[in-house]
């Protein structure tokens, strides 16, 4: 690659090298980038986080068709609803001085699929007759088939969507870490490989946090990932995706098995929970220097039973598999405070998660793959409310595969459906059912609905993306749909 000066007036001389030239779908493209005056005078110039577009990455493809432009206004327009600001932010580059700075595409654009591109980044200031390139550099995107999807919902500073995908790549398992905003997952503020020295990780998850911070924004970019090897569990949290050099560990006792659900303090307070031989939940603090048990509680569900446990300022929340779906909250020493038998049903439940900083339950119940019957149950405990959305008849002719669904703001339900015929429909109450994809063994659906409703899907040809469905759009109700939009 060889970095090109400008040809007219000013000798800006502008590099950029690419940390991973074969990366996977999964992964946002890193760049380091280097703006130097190599003239004798000085130049004032557009900064590298100017938001008028001057810098620029262009991906194209192998007959270098142009498929992309990523600039700061993408990025803007990519990571929020609010006005886009071209706003110009110059300063002055001294002779021989030099500008350094890093970036991770994800938050620029799409994550990009597989395939082979060429990538040319450009920077233009016509006040100032600067008009440079980088040069071309070549990169390979390697599918990477998805194995799993974990979804968590995060509340430290900013409300934020993380996702935990696990994938089969050309050398084994790999596992991703990806972080959006919630109320618009386009594009994320990263997207990295994780546990990559991590031989044989177990179904790893991650941890939530139990407090809302202000005080700085540092908090929302930290996430714990704890996973298990054998009777060994592990944990180590992560910075803007990147890993902390210590991973904590502990080994269960015999006969015990970890509950999925973690929580983290203030000061990285990692708290764990398992069932323990004779079938009581143990809730212990993993620290640097080990484990320290806390409290051992019966709750009301069978040992093993599916359970979602967060915390608050109320305390330990704690919703099981019981006769539908019982309730429980106790002080931080396991001191019962309240209980509630908050939804019977008599159908099997299909899936539990809880989200503490909404304070609420969303639980699917669902009758099996050849029922007809499904319950979309949220349970706000702020509010002490209850909402049901129930479907007594499947409108589908094949099978119900997968589900995923949220509730927003107004109380509307928004549910995902894949069916046994590889097809993906969205339906909403008294609303659809609109497809979505077709073609995927498995499309590991999620929806995401505060407001403007997202619905997360993987397909093969571009990896797990977020399309937005606008119900008041003439044409295509789907944005987001093209490999290069």
């Amino acid at each position: 690659r060889i970095a090109h000066l400008n040809p007219v007036t000013m000798p800006i001389r502008l590099e950029v090298d690419v940390d991973q030239p074969v990366l996977s779908t999964h992964e946002g493209l890193a760049l380091r980038c280097a703006l130097s005056n190599e003239g004798p005078v000085p130049a004032l110039i557009p900064t590298p986080y100017d938001r008028s577009g001057s810098f620029r990455v262009g991906l194209y493809d192998s007959q270098l068709n142009l498929l992309r432009s990523m600039d700061r206004i993408s990025r803007q327009r990519m990571m929020t609803d609010s006005r886009v600001s071209q706003s110009l932010d110059v300063d002055t580059l001294n002779p021989g001085a030099r500008w350094n700075w890093k970036l991770n595409l994800a938050s620029f654009h799409y994550l990009i699929p597989p395939g082979n591109f060429v990538l040319d980044a450009a920077y233009e200031y016509e006040p100032a007759g600067v008009h440079v390139h980088s040069g071309p550099s070549s990169i390979r995107v390697t599918p990477d088939p998805i194995e799993s999807v974990a979804v968590m919902r995060d509340n430290a500073v900013i409300d934020s969507l993380a996702l935990l995908i696990a994938a089969k790549s050309e050398t084994g398992p790999a596992w991703f870490l990806r972080q959006y905003n919630h109320n618009r997952p386009v594009a994320a503020w990263y997207s990295t490989r994780i546990l990559a020295d991590i031989a044989t990780p177990t179904q790893p998850f991650l941890a939530s946090a139990a407090y809302f911070q202000t005080a700085e924004v540092d908090p929302a970019f930290r996430k714990c990932v704890v996973w298990t090897e054998g009777q060994t569990v592990h944990a180590r949290f992560h910075q803007n995706g990147q890993p902390d050099p210590l991973t904590r560990s502990t080994i269960l006792p015999d006969g015990a098995n970890l509950v999925r659900f973690a929580f983290v303090r203030p000061g990285d307070d990692l708290h764990l929970f398992f069932w323990n031989a004779v079938g009581h939940l143990e809730a212990g603090r993993l620290s640097p220097s080990g484990w320290q048990p806390l409290f051992v509680h019966q709750p009301r569900c069978r040992p093993g039973a599916p359970v979602a446990i967060g915390a608050s300022s109320k305390g330990i929340h704690i919703v099981s598999s019981w006769r539908g779906l019982y309730y429980e909250l106790l002080s931080w020493t396991g001191k019962p405070l309240d209980e509630i038998h908050v939804f019977p049903t008599r159908l099997p439940l299909y899936s539990l998660a809880f989200e503490p900083s909404e304070g609420r339950c969303k639980a699917i119940f669902f009758e099996g793959a050849h029922g007809q019957m499904t319950q979309l149950v949220c349970v706000d405990f702020l509010n002490d409310s209850v909402r049901l959305y129930a479907v007594d008849r499947s409108p589908f002719r094949a099978p119900v595969h997968e589900l995923a669904f949220d509730c927003d703001r107004r109380g509307r339900f928004h549910l995902l459906t894949a069916t046994k015929d590889h097809r993906l429909y969205y339906s909403s109450e008294n609303r659809g059912p609109l497809l979505v994809a077709e073609g995927e063994e498995n499309f590991y659906p999620v929806v995401v609905a505060p407001l403007k409703v997202f619905l997360g899907c993987y397909r093969s040809e571009y990896g797990f993306r977020f399309l937005q469905y606008r119900r008041r759009n003439q044409g295509p109700k789907l944005s987001g749909t093209e490999l290069h939009p």
